[in-house]
């Protein structure tokens, strides 16, 4: 691990590794001592021992992997609060204009770009 990683978790995550996985070789021993003591049976420590053998102790790769989706969480949450923002501001300035203004402005644009020209011209015989 860099430096300016030991600065960002707050630990070597290299050295916390090798010391969790000391520890679980201790905690290991200990179980066997309990089955040699007959405190424990031989399944117990299967059970125990199946355990330890689903811990990853690649850390680095598991903060990295959270890191991610924690960015993609936030640019998803901050584009549809954009979206949400825009289209509410959108539908709210639509809504409060009453609807014979839109339609008004509809057949003034029309007029305007020539679209009823042949429409009300009356015919002559």
């Amino acid at each position: 691990m860099s430096w300016w990683q030991n600065i960002i978790y707050g630990e070597d995550l290299d050295t916390l590794a090798v010391k969790d996985k000391a520890v679980d070789d201790r905690l290991k021993q200990l179980n066997q001592a309990e089955v040699d003591s007959g405190n424990w049976t031989q399944e117990q420590l299967d059970e125990s021992n199946k355990r330890f053998q689903t811990i990853d102790y690649n850390y680095g790769e598991q903060v990295n992997e959270t890191f991610a989706q924690g960015v993609k969480d936030q640019a998803d949450s901050l584009r549809k609060g954009a979206d949400s923002v825009i289209s509410g501001t959108l539908l709210t300035t639509l809504r409060l204009v009453p609807i014979w203004v839109w339609i008004g402005l509809i057949l003034f644009a029309a007029w305007k770009l020539g679209l009823l020209n042949g429409i009300f011209k009356r015919k002559t015989a």
